[in-house]
């Protein structure tokens, strides 16, 4: 935000560029997406002040709804509010990966690059869940190198009997259900830790990323 214009360095030439309003109140920084219907140009509004009502002109101005933001920002708790997500991601382009579920095709394709894995499960029983987790972790995956890539299979091999998951004699990790499939990508996620202090083991439900 450090690019952030204050109103009285807006000239009127700048009328035409503007597409957000942010304001900051506190910690929280409130958006406001400049459509439109809320650009007023050429407009005679009746001004009622006390003991002097006035007609005004009013062009190249903006309505700003305060009780209707579009996005609010939590900088404290890193926490983003909004009511339509193709606003929202007009600021925050990586908020689609966070829904957007994988198509058959990358289902497909993700899976069978899977080569430790034996998967019997349609494509059609895979839920919304999955395939939004499939989406999201294909990229991750992909972009590992090959110790790292090491590193996350002595992880899955280490995590698998927590995971509810075995393998069979063929010596891959059997993937029959859709829970199967969940526990699998949670594996792949590194969902699964150990307490440091009081040495339990965990399954993490919810992140967030620094």
């Amino acid at each position: 935000f450090e690019r952030l214009t204050e109103f009285t360095e807006f000239q009127s030439t700048d009328y035409p560029g503007i597409k957000w309003l942010i304001t900051q109140q506190g910690e929280c920084y409130y958006f406001q997406k400049v459509l439109p219907s809320s650009r007023i140009e050429h407009r005679t509004i009746l001004m009622f002040v006390v003991g002097d009502p006035k007609i005004k002109e009013m062009s190249n101005s903006v309505e700003v709804r305060r009780e209707f933001p579009d996005i609010i920002y939590d900088s404290h708790d890193d926490r983003l509010l909004f009511r339509d997500l193709s606003r929202a991601k007009e600021i925050y382009k990586d908020l689609i990966n966070l829904y957007r579920e994988a198509t058959d095709e990358e289902i497909t394709d993700f899976l069978s690059s899977r080569e430790d894995t034996t998967i019997s499960i349609s494509i059609n029983k895979i839920g919304i869940r999955n395939r939004k987790e499939i989406a999201r972790l294909a990229d991750k995956i992909n972009t590992l190198s090959s110790e790292a890539t090491a590193t996350l299979v002595t992880y899955i091999d280490a995590h698998l009997t927590e995971a509810g998951l075995h393998k069979g004699e063929d010596g891959k990790i059997i993937i029959a259900t859709p829970k199967d499939l969940s526990s699998y990508l949670a594996l792949l996620d590194q969902r699964f830790v150990l307490s440091e202090v009081y040495s339990e083991r965990r399954k993490i439900t919810a992140f967030t990323k620094a």
